[in-house]
Protein backbone atom coordinates (compact mmCIF):
# COMPACT_ATOMS: atom_id res chain seq x y z
CA UNK A 1 0.00 0.00 0.00
CA UNK A 2 1.02 3.63 -0.27
CA UNK A 3 1.06 3.77 3.55
CA UNK A 4 3.81 1.12 3.46
CA UNK A 5 5.75 3.22 0.93
CA UNK A 6 5.46 6.22 3.26
CA UNK A 7 6.88 4.12 6.08
CA UNK A 8 9.71 2.86 3.89
CA UNK A 9 10.67 6.35 2.74
CA UNK A 10 10.14 7.86 6.18
CA UNK A 11 7.91 10.74 5.09
CA UNK A 12 4.15 11.46 4.95
CA UNK A 13 3.10 11.21 1.34
CA UNK A 14 1.97 14.27 -0.62
CA UNK A 15 -1.20 14.07 -2.66
CA UNK A 16 0.78 13.68 -5.89
CA UNK A 17 2.29 10.43 -4.63
CA UNK A 18 -1.14 8.92 -3.94
CA UNK A 19 -2.93 10.22 -7.02
CA UNK A 20 -2.06 7.30 -9.32
CA UNK A 21 -1.09 4.72 -6.70
CA UNK A 22 -2.23 1.22 -7.64
CA UNK A 23 -1.20 -1.93 -5.72
CA UNK A 24 -2.24 -3.99 -8.74
CA UNK A 25 0.07 -1.99 -11.00
CA UNK A 26 2.96 -2.37 -8.55
CA UNK A 27 2.45 -6.14 -8.50
CA UNK A 28 2.15 -6.33 -12.28
CA UNK A 29 5.31 -4.25 -12.76
CA UNK A 30 7.18 -6.42 -10.26
CA UNK A 31 6.10 -9.52 -12.17
CA UNK A 32 7.31 -8.05 -15.46
CA UNK A 33 10.62 -6.97 -13.93
CA UNK A 34 11.23 -10.45 -12.53
CA UNK A 35 10.06 -12.59 -15.44
CA UNK A 36 11.35 -10.47 -18.34
CA UNK A 37 14.72 -9.92 -16.67
CA UNK A 38 14.39 -6.18 -16.99
CA UNK A 39 17.73 -4.40 -16.58
CA UNK A 40 16.42 -0.89 -15.95
CA UNK A 41 13.16 0.77 -14.88
CA UNK A 42 12.48 4.36 -15.95
CA UNK A 43 9.96 6.28 -13.83
CA UNK A 44 8.44 9.24 -15.67
CA UNK A 45 7.59 11.81 -13.01
CA UNK A 46 7.08 11.93 -9.26
CA UNK A 47 3.54 10.53 -9.46
CA UNK A 48 4.79 7.09 -10.56
CA UNK A 49 8.33 7.04 -9.14
CA UNK A 50 7.20 5.56 -5.83
CA UNK A 51 5.43 2.73 -7.63
CA UNK A 52 8.51 2.04 -9.75
CA UNK A 53 10.73 1.84 -6.68
CA UNK A 54 8.21 -0.37 -4.88
CA UNK A 55 7.96 -2.70 -7.89
CA UNK A 56 11.74 -3.00 -8.20
CA UNK A 57 12.02 -3.80 -4.49
CA UNK A 58 9.20 -6.36 -4.73
CA UNK A 59 10.92 -8.09 -7.66
CA UNK A 60 14.28 -8.36 -5.91
CA UNK A 61 13.68 -11.67 -4.05
CA UNK A 62 12.59 -13.27 -7.33
CA UNK A 63 15.89 -12.16 -8.89
CA UNK A 64 18.10 -13.80 -6.26
CA UNK A 65 18.63 -10.47 -4.54
CA UNK A 66 19.60 -8.53 -7.65
CA UNK A 67 18.45 -4.90 -7.46
CA UNK A 68 17.15 -3.53 -10.76
CA UNK A 69 18.10 0.17 -10.98
CA UNK A 70 15.40 2.82 -11.23
CA UNK A 71 16.00 5.96 -13.30
CA UNK A 72 13.78 8.73 -11.90
CA UNK A 73 13.02 11.29 -14.64
CA UNK A 74 11.74 14.20 -12.52
CA UNK A 75 9.67 16.39 -14.85
CA UNK A 76 9.64 19.32 -12.43
CA UNK A 77 11.17 20.19 -9.10
CA UNK A 78 7.68 19.53 -7.78
CA UNK A 79 8.24 21.02 -4.34
CA UNK A 80 9.45 24.25 -5.97
CA UNK A 81 6.37 24.31 -8.20
CA UNK A 82 4.07 23.88 -5.19
CA UNK A 83 5.92 26.57 -3.26
CA UNK A 84 5.63 29.02 -6.16
CA UNK A 85 1.90 28.27 -6.39
CA UNK A 86 1.48 29.02 -2.70
CA UNK A 87 3.38 32.29 -2.97
CA UNK A 88 1.15 33.41 -5.85
CA UNK A 89 -1.99 32.51 -3.87
CA UNK A 90 -0.64 34.38 -0.83
CA UNK A 91 -1.09 37.67 -2.72
CA UNK A 92 -4.85 37.11 -3.01
CA UNK A 93 -6.85 36.68 0.25
CA UNK A 94 -9.64 34.88 -1.63
CA UNK A 95 -7.14 32.12 -2.43
CA UNK A 96 -5.63 31.66 1.04
CA UNK A 97 -7.31 28.26 1.34
CA UNK A 98 -5.29 27.10 -1.66
CA UNK A 99 -2.23 28.77 -0.17
CA UNK A 100 -2.56 26.73 3.04
CA UNK A 101 -2.97 23.56 0.97
CA UNK A 102 0.19 24.44 -0.98
CA UNK A 103 2.10 25.10 2.24
CA UNK A 104 1.31 21.60 3.56
CA UNK A 105 1.96 19.93 0.20
CA UNK A 106 5.16 21.88 -0.40
CA UNK A 107 6.72 20.54 2.79
CA UNK A 108 5.57 16.99 2.10
CA UNK A 109 6.76 17.17 -1.50
CA UNK A 110 10.13 18.49 -0.40
CA UNK A 111 10.70 15.49 1.90
CA UNK A 112 9.21 12.97 -0.50
CA UNK A 113 11.09 14.22 -3.57
CA UNK A 114 14.35 14.06 -1.63
CA UNK A 115 13.56 10.49 -0.54
CA UNK A 116 12.82 9.41 -4.11
CA UNK A 117 16.09 10.87 -5.40
CA UNK A 118 18.05 9.09 -2.69
CA UNK A 119 16.28 5.80 -3.41
CA UNK A 120 16.68 5.96 -7.20
CA UNK A 121 19.86 4.78 -8.88
CA UNK A 122 19.93 7.99 -10.93
CA UNK A 123 17.72 11.06 -11.23
CA UNK A 124 17.41 13.32 -14.27
CA UNK A 125 15.94 16.82 -14.40
CA UNK A 126 14.84 18.86 -17.40
CA UNK A 127 16.81 22.02 -16.63
CA UNK A 128 20.05 23.07 -14.92
CA UNK A 129 18.03 25.08 -12.38
CA UNK A 130 15.95 22.06 -11.40
CA UNK A 131 19.00 19.80 -11.29
CA UNK A 132 20.78 22.23 -8.96
CA UNK A 133 17.90 22.63 -6.53
CA UNK A 134 17.12 18.89 -6.49
CA UNK A 135 20.77 17.95 -6.00
CA UNK A 136 21.07 20.34 -3.06
CA UNK A 137 17.82 19.02 -1.61
CA UNK A 138 18.77 15.34 -1.69
CA UNK A 139 22.56 15.49 -1.47
CA UNK A 140 22.84 13.43 -4.66
CA UNK A 141 24.00 14.27 -8.18
CA UNK A 142 21.15 14.96 -10.61
CA UNK A 143 21.70 14.67 -14.37
CA UNK A 144 20.30 17.27 -16.79
CA UNK A 145 18.38 15.78 -19.73
CA UNK A 146 16.38 18.64 -21.29
CA UNK A 147 12.83 18.46 -22.55
CA UNK A 148 12.66 17.92 -26.28
CA UNK A 149 10.27 17.89 -29.22
CA UNK A 150 10.25 16.56 -32.77
CA UNK A 151 11.05 19.81 -34.55
CA UNK A 152 10.11 18.39 -37.97
CA UNK A 153 6.49 18.02 -36.80
CA UNK A 154 6.20 21.82 -36.80
CA UNK A 155 7.37 22.42 -40.38
CA UNK A 156 3.73 22.38 -41.52
CA UNK A 157 3.06 25.70 -39.76
CA UNK A 158 2.39 28.27 -42.50
CA UNK A 159 3.43 31.73 -41.35
CA UNK A 160 1.77 33.25 -44.44
CA UNK A 161 -1.59 32.74 -42.67
CA UNK A 162 -0.86 35.00 -39.69
CA UNK A 163 -3.86 36.98 -38.45
CA UNK A 164 -2.70 40.42 -37.21
CA UNK A 165 -3.59 40.98 -33.57
CA UNK A 166 -4.09 37.29 -32.76
CA UNK A 167 -2.45 36.02 -29.57
CA UNK A 168 -2.19 32.31 -28.78
CA UNK A 169 -1.89 30.25 -25.59
CA UNK A 170 -1.80 26.44 -25.62
CA UNK A 171 -1.62 23.81 -22.91
CA UNK A 172 -3.60 21.53 -20.65
CA UNK A 173 -6.32 23.87 -19.45
CA UNK A 174 -7.03 22.36 -16.04
CA UNK A 175 -3.35 22.45 -15.01
CA UNK A 176 -3.13 24.88 -12.11
CA UNK A 177 -0.21 27.00 -13.41
CA UNK A 178 -1.94 27.34 -16.81
CA UNK A 179 -5.28 28.31 -15.22
CA UNK A 180 -3.56 30.92 -13.06
CA UNK A 181 -1.60 32.29 -16.03
CA UNK A 182 -4.70 32.71 -18.19
CA UNK A 183 -6.86 34.24 -15.46
CA UNK A 184 -4.13 36.72 -14.56
CA UNK A 185 -3.40 37.57 -18.20
CA UNK A 186 -7.04 38.20 -19.05
CA UNK A 187 -7.66 40.22 -15.87
CA UNK A 188 -4.48 42.30 -15.80
CA UNK A 189 -2.73 42.32 -19.18
CA UNK A 190 -5.16 41.92 -22.07
CA UNK A 191 -6.98 45.23 -21.49
CA UNK A 192 -3.64 47.07 -21.56
CA UNK A 193 -2.84 45.52 -24.93
CA UNK A 194 -6.34 46.27 -26.21
CA UNK A 195 -6.01 49.95 -25.26
CA UNK A 196 -3.29 50.33 -27.89
CA UNK A 197 -4.44 47.58 -30.26
CA UNK A 198 -8.27 47.38 -30.21
CA UNK A 199 -8.41 44.45 -32.64
CA UNK A 200 -6.36 42.13 -30.42
CA UNK A 201 -7.84 38.72 -29.63
CA UNK A 202 -6.67 35.73 -27.62
CA UNK A 203 -7.07 32.10 -28.70
CA UNK A 204 -6.89 29.54 -25.87
CA UNK A 205 -6.28 26.02 -27.18
CA UNK A 206 -6.00 22.81 -25.16
CA UNK A 207 -7.87 19.97 -23.55
CA UNK A 208 -9.94 19.90 -20.37
CA UNK A 209 -10.67 23.63 -19.89
CA UNK A 210 -11.35 24.34 -16.21
CA UNK A 211 -14.53 26.31 -15.39
CA UNK A 212 -12.39 29.37 -14.63
CA UNK A 213 -10.89 29.14 -18.11
CA UNK A 214 -14.26 28.66 -19.82
CA UNK A 215 -15.48 31.77 -18.01
CA UNK A 216 -12.82 33.86 -19.79
CA UNK A 217 -14.61 33.51 -23.14
CA UNK A 218 -15.81 36.80 -24.57
CA UNK A 219 -15.65 39.07 -27.62
CA UNK A 220 -11.84 39.13 -27.61
CA UNK A 221 -11.15 35.74 -25.96
CA UNK A 222 -11.97 32.43 -27.66
CA UNK A 223 -11.68 29.25 -25.60
CA UNK A 224 -11.18 26.74 -28.41
CA UNK A 225 -10.59 23.71 -26.20
CA UNK A 226 -9.19 20.45 -27.54
CA UNK A 227 -8.32 20.22 -31.24
CA UNK A 228 -7.10 17.29 -33.39
CA UNK A 229 -3.99 19.23 -34.42
CA UNK A 230 -2.68 22.48 -33.01
CA UNK A 231 -0.30 23.54 -35.80
CA UNK A 232 -3.00 25.47 -37.70
CA UNK A 233 -3.49 27.73 -34.68
CA UNK A 234 0.22 28.48 -34.58
CA UNK A 235 -0.11 29.44 -38.26
CA UNK A 236 -2.66 32.11 -37.29
CA UNK A 237 -0.86 33.54 -34.25
CA UNK A 238 0.93 36.87 -34.46
CA UNK A 239 2.31 36.40 -30.92
CA UNK A 240 2.52 33.39 -28.63
CA UNK A 241 2.09 34.29 -24.94
CA UNK A 242 3.39 32.40 -21.88
CA UNK A 243 2.24 34.50 -18.88
CA UNK A 244 3.13 31.92 -16.21
CA UNK A 245 3.51 33.00 -12.58
CA UNK A 246 4.14 29.59 -11.01
CA UNK A 247 5.87 26.42 -11.98
CA UNK A 248 9.17 24.61 -12.41
CA UNK A 249 10.85 22.55 -15.10
CA UNK A 250 10.90 23.83 -18.68
CA UNK A 251 7.94 24.74 -20.90
CA UNK A 252 7.43 22.44 -23.85
CA UNK A 253 5.00 25.07 -25.15
CA UNK A 254 7.95 27.44 -25.60
CA UNK A 255 9.84 24.83 -27.61
CA UNK A 256 6.76 24.32 -29.79
CA UNK A 257 6.36 28.05 -30.42
CA UNK A 258 10.02 28.33 -31.41
CA UNK A 259 9.73 25.31 -33.72
CA UNK A 260 6.59 26.82 -35.27
CA UNK A 261 8.37 30.11 -35.93
CA UNK A 262 6.00 32.22 -33.81
CA UNK A 263 7.45 35.16 -31.84
CA UNK A 264 7.07 34.69 -28.08
CA UNK A 265 6.37 36.99 -25.15
CA UNK A 266 6.77 35.34 -21.75
CA UNK A 267 7.28 35.98 -18.07
CA UNK A 268 10.53 34.92 -16.43
CA UNK A 269 8.70 31.88 -15.03
CA UNK A 270 7.33 31.09 -18.49
CA UNK A 271 10.80 31.00 -20.02
CA UNK A 272 12.60 29.35 -17.09
CA UNK A 273 14.73 26.30 -17.68
CA UNK A 274 15.49 26.95 -21.36
CA UNK A 275 18.35 28.73 -23.06
CA UNK A 276 16.37 31.57 -24.67
CA UNK A 277 17.66 35.12 -24.19
CA UNK A 278 15.50 38.21 -23.80
CA UNK A 279 15.66 40.29 -26.96
CA UNK A 280 17.31 37.51 -28.95
CA UNK A 281 14.93 34.53 -28.88
CA UNK A 282 11.89 36.04 -27.14
CA UNK A 283 10.71 39.08 -25.18
CA UNK A 284 10.25 38.97 -21.41
CA UNK A 285 8.05 40.90 -18.99
CA UNK A 286 6.94 40.09 -15.45
CA UNK A 287 4.45 42.83 -14.64
CA UNK A 288 1.27 43.61 -16.61
CA UNK A 289 2.57 46.87 -18.05
CA UNK A 290 5.84 45.38 -19.32
CA UNK A 291 4.17 42.26 -20.67
CA UNK A 292 1.58 44.33 -22.54
CA UNK A 293 4.27 46.64 -23.90
CA UNK A 294 6.31 43.69 -25.20
CA UNK A 295 3.26 42.24 -26.96
CA UNK A 296 2.61 45.68 -28.45
CA UNK A 297 6.17 45.86 -29.77
CA UNK A 298 5.66 42.66 -31.74
CA UNK A 299 2.24 43.66 -33.05
CA UNK A 300 3.71 46.95 -34.29
CA UNK A 301 7.01 45.59 -35.58
CA UNK A 302 6.69 42.37 -37.63
CA UNK A 303 10.38 42.55 -38.54
CA UNK A 304 11.31 42.20 -34.87
CA UNK A 305 9.00 39.20 -34.63
CA UNK A 306 10.59 37.59 -37.68
CA UNK A 307 14.06 38.03 -36.19
CA UNK A 308 13.10 36.56 -32.80
CA UNK A 309 11.22 33.68 -34.44
CA UNK A 310 14.15 32.79 -36.69
CA UNK A 311 16.55 32.77 -33.74
CA UNK A 312 14.14 30.65 -31.70
CA UNK A 313 13.74 28.14 -34.50
CA UNK A 314 17.52 27.82 -34.83
CA UNK A 315 17.92 27.36 -31.07
CA UNK A 316 15.26 24.66 -30.73
CA UNK A 317 16.69 22.70 -33.65
CA UNK A 318 20.23 22.86 -32.30
CA UNK A 319 19.53 22.05 -28.64
CA UNK A 320 16.04 20.63 -28.09
CA UNK A 321 15.24 18.30 -30.99
CA UNK A 322 14.84 14.66 -29.96
CA UNK A 323 17.81 13.79 -32.16
CA UNK A 324 19.94 15.87 -29.78
CA UNK A 325 18.20 14.87 -26.53
CA UNK A 326 17.99 11.11 -27.06
CA UNK A 327 21.77 10.44 -26.88
CA UNK A 328 21.85 12.18 -23.49
CA UNK A 329 19.20 9.82 -22.10
CA UNK A 330 20.88 6.84 -23.75
CA UNK A 331 24.07 7.69 -21.87
CA UNK A 332 22.11 7.44 -18.60
CA UNK A 333 20.93 3.97 -19.65
CA UNK A 334 24.45 2.83 -20.47
CA UNK A 335 25.80 4.11 -17.17
CA UNK A 336 23.16 2.32 -15.10
CA UNK A 337 23.38 -0.94 -17.02
CA UNK A 338 27.17 -1.01 -16.71
CA UNK A 339 26.92 -0.64 -12.93
CA UNK A 340 25.26 -4.06 -12.65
Amino acid sequence: SWQRLATLLGTPLPDMARRLWSPALVELAAEVIATARVRLVQAEGLEVAGMALAAAARARPRLQGQQVPVLFDDHNAEWVLQRSAGLVDLRQPMRWGRMLYSLVQWQRLRRYEAALIRAAALTSAVSPDDAHVLSRLAGRPVRVVPNGIKVAAWRSVDRQQVEPGTLLFTGKLDYRPNVDALCWFCAEVLALVRAQHPAVRLLIVGRDPAPAVRALAGPDVTVVGEVPEVQSYFSRAAVYVIPMRMGSGARIKLLEAWAAGVPVVATEAGAAGLAGLDGEHLLLGDDPETLAAQIGRLLENPALGHRLAAAGRTLVGARYDWSVIWPQMAECYRELCHRQ
